[in-house]
């Protein structure tokens, strides 16, 4: 498969699913062995910052990272600068959230998030389809991506 644009719109909301799964989907729906949910709500312990800022920082978290999907569909050169940051936050956040406890299912789709975040930063600002953020940055309006035009040879 050659990547196209499509491909890297493709991929945006592919990593915002995976977003989306880790934070929603409740660990019962995955097993109702309370063992592992017992374990699984240690999650956080440790944690440098309280509970109502842990709250806090989540929603932030996802109100922005949706606000960024949503404009790096339509090539928008603020979205991806807030999607790099983003990471760049939530890499440095990790040393601040205590101890880590997760369900098989959602490092699964932690690690969909982890290659397509790489993908869709690598796309994002390498030529051909930087061009399109970087128009709308200049304030000129781009024409429209062509959805079928390959992005990589």
């Amino acid at each position: 498969m050659i990547p196209t644009v499509r491909t890297f719109q493709v991929l945006v909301v592919v990593n915002w699913l995976a977003f989306m799964a880790i934070d929603f989907v409740p660990m019962a729906f995955f097993t109702s062995n309370d063992r592992i949910l017992e374990l699984i709500a240690l999650d956080g312990v440790g944690s440098a910052l309280g509970s109502g800022m842990t709250q806090a920082v989540f929603w932030a978290n996802v109100l922005l990272a949706s606000i960024a999907a949503l404009g790096m569909l339509f090539f928008q050169g603020w979205a991806r600068t807030l999607f790099l940051v983003l990471l760049v936050a939530n890499q440095v956040g990790t040393l601040f959230f205590g101890v880590r406890v997760s369900h098989p299912t959602q490092a699964f789709a932690g690690g969909i998030m982890g290659m397509t975040d790489g993908m869709t930063i690598l796309l994002a600002y390498l030529q051909p389809l930087s061009k399109y953020f970087e128009q709308r940055d200049a304030g000129t309006e781009p024409p429209p991506p062509d959805p079928d035009e390959v992005i990589l040879r």
